[in-house]
């Protein structure tokens, strides 16, 4: 026998304190001001018939259960040894100043095979069959096109605001009847849960060929409730932006956003960007401001040892060679020495410009924000005042 239960949940929050809280939603969500000129349209309440059905159930199952397990087998991989072997080259030696041919030791690469020990999954498969028994529940509207949102309502759906109906007071709501198709529906949602949750109660790694059967359904609860919810509206720049809130728990809303290209963030995403490149326009500048205080000492450095490489070919001697090479060279590592040091300086100077501008954005931002928030509860305010309802503190937006 299934115990049938008929309720009501009464608004806690009035009319009045939902319209406030959408206005204050508006603020908080950096609404434009324009839209603090605008007003809601008279608010709408629906109701919403929630139905929970408890079942108990036993099902008989079979399929096919995998059990992974690790298998070792032999396998061959490739490597490559490194091999030396002897060879021979032409070393030019200073003390005596002759070219002498040399033994050198040298490595080449050969490819080897080695056995190794792999693992593989490898799934075993046997026939079960068994029973599985629990309870699944349903919880949803049966009310269909009103627009209600159980995952909004679930956050503030409080059982125990749940005052019964019974009698006289039932006969008040003639909608609060449980009829076959409400339970059918449920029934149905339920029996795909059931199948869901007898598979996932297999053992196994893996489950193939699964069937199963009901053999006990036994509903032994349902309870129907009658969930009031608010509904508003407000056109802006030719749009409709609707509201919705259960007068209940916090009476969460709706997420309802309407663009502002001229919201504090959207003026911080602006001043960060404008920041940014700024910033990339000066580290542009070191590249050729390093060059331009450099390429006298680098050109004349490569023209050093291109004139070194010339005199090469016609000196006698080899100690003027290689004190001319020796010249060139040190000339070369103090030109590059130099280099860095442009670089350096030049980069120290930009990343404080930098920090500098990053710094001083940040600090516009915040002021922005602070200016921009007393703004928009000067706004809210005189909109809240102009509808008689209490104003908002600042800690509310």
């Amino acid at each position: 026998m299934m115990e049938e239960f008929f309720g009501k949940v009464d608004p806690i929050f009035s009319k009045e304190e939902f319209m406030r809280k959408v206005w204050v939603s508006f603020a908080k969500d950096d609404v434009p001001f324009d839209v603090f000129k605008e007003d809601c349209a008279e608010i709408e309440e629906l109701h919403h018939r929630v139905l929970l059905v408890r079942t108990a159930y036993r099902t008989a199952w079979s399929a096919e259960i995998g059990n992974d397990r690790q298998e070792s087998y032999v396998d061959f991989e490739t490597y490559y040894e490194k091999i030396p072997y002897t060879d021979y080259e032409d070393k030019y030696n200073s003390s005596t100043g002759r070219t002498e041919r040399v033994a050198v030791t040298k490595y080449r690469q050969e490819q080897r095979q080695r056995q190794v020990t792999r693992y593989r999954t490898v799934t075993d498969w046997h026939s079960g069959n068994g029973e599985y028994s629990d309870k699944v529940r349903f919880f949803d509207t049966v009310d269909t096109g009103k627009g209600f949102d159980m995952e909004r309502f679930r956050k503030d759906y409080d059982t125990e605001a749940v005052v019964q109906l019974s009698g006289n007071a039932l006969k008040a709501y003639p909608e609060m009847v449980l009829t076959d198709a409400m339970l059918k529906v449920a029934y149905a949602e339920q029996e795909s849960r059931i199948e869901l949750d007898t598979q996932l109660s297999i053992a196994g790694d893996h489950v193939r060929g699964f069937h199963y059967r009901t053999v006990e359904f036994n509903p032994y609860f349902a309870s129907l409730v009658w969930i009031p919810e608010y509904k508003t509206q407000i056109t802006y720049a030719g749009k409709i932006y609707v509201v919705r809130g259960f007068p209940i728990g916090n009476m969460t809303l709706s997420d309802t956003k309407i663009p502002n290209d001229e919201s504090a963030d959207s003026y911080a995403g602006r001043k960060r960007a404008e920041t940014k490149r700024e910033n990339d326009i000066r580290n542009a500048e070191i590249a050729p401001y390093v060059w331009e205080n450099s390429k006298v000492h680098l050109i004349g450095s490569v023209a050093a040892v291109a004139a070194c490489v010339v005199f090469s070919l016609f000196a006698d001697y080899l100690w003027l060679m290689i004190t001319s090479y020796v010249g060139a060279f040190a000339l070369i590592i103090v030109s590059l020495l130099r280099v860095h040091a442009f670089r350096k300086s030049k980069t120290e100077e930009i990343n404080a410009l930098n920090d500098a501008a990053s710094a001083e954005c940040e600090e516009a931002i915040k002021n922005f924000r602070q200016k921009h928030r007393e703004e928009v509860l000067k706004a809210l305010n005189n909109k809240l005042v102009s509808l008689g309802l209490p104003p908002a503190q600042l800690s509310e937006i």
